[in-house]
């Protein structure tokens, strides 16, 4: 799992370095461009506060944005979600408010001290990531760009496990299956590069 997180983040970098325009051309001008972003923020809901990174790359057409995601989610249960992003300025201008809207799902990766329960450890299964809001874009120069954004995410999560009994007399223990549906307010930092 880990490996896979890595080979996504080096994939990114990869398109990072191979789609910067060539000094002196005017972005401007062009129909399509390629534009990353990074986000760090902090979600918040009824468990404790955690942070959340994000990045997205993909192209902008005219004042539109679509891209593909990955991010690192430490809300209640760790997990790596994988997503598709539409984002639309609302105005033709440096300075604009945004709508924003991501769905995917997620990869577990869950830390090593959340998985003990009662002497097994439990399997995690990523479900359905979504993340919906609205932001300000606040333009630095012609590539680089600040965005501050306010959403509402919901993560959905599957554990199963088989109770550990040593003294258990039949009928065992059958498997038992949790699913969390974690909704949660997010306030982000982008820088658009």
């Amino acid at each position: 799992m880990k490996k896979t997180i890595i080979t996504g983040f080096a994939l990114m970098a990869f398109s990072i370095l191979h789609a910067q325009s060539p000094s002196g051309r005017n972005l401007a001008n062009r129909k399509f461009h390629y534009q990353g972003t990074v986000h760090i923020g902090m979600l918040n809901g009824s468990s404790s506060a955690a942070t959340n990174l994000q990045t997205v790359h993909g192209v902008t057409y005219r004042g539109w944005f679509t891209g593909i995601g990955i991010g690192l989610d430490n809300y209640s249960y760790r997990t790596a979600p994988l997503f598709v992003e539409l984002r639309k300025n609302l105005l033709n201008k440096p300075a604009t408010p945004f709508l924003f809207a991501d769905i995917g799902g997620q990869i577990p990766w869950v830390k090593d001290g959340q998985t003990f329960w009662w002497g097994t450890k439990p399997e995690y299964k990523g479900k359905l990531y979504t993340n919906i809001g609205a932001g300000y874009r606040f333009t630095l120069s012609q590539k680089y760009a600040l965005l501050f954004s306010a959403s509402y995410s919901v993560k959905k999560l599957k554990e199963s496990y088989t109770p550990y009994c040593d003294f258990c007399v039949p009928p065992y223990p059958t498997e038992v299956v949790n699913e969390y549906t974690l909704r949660r307010l997010s306030l982000m930092l982008g820088f658009v590069f």
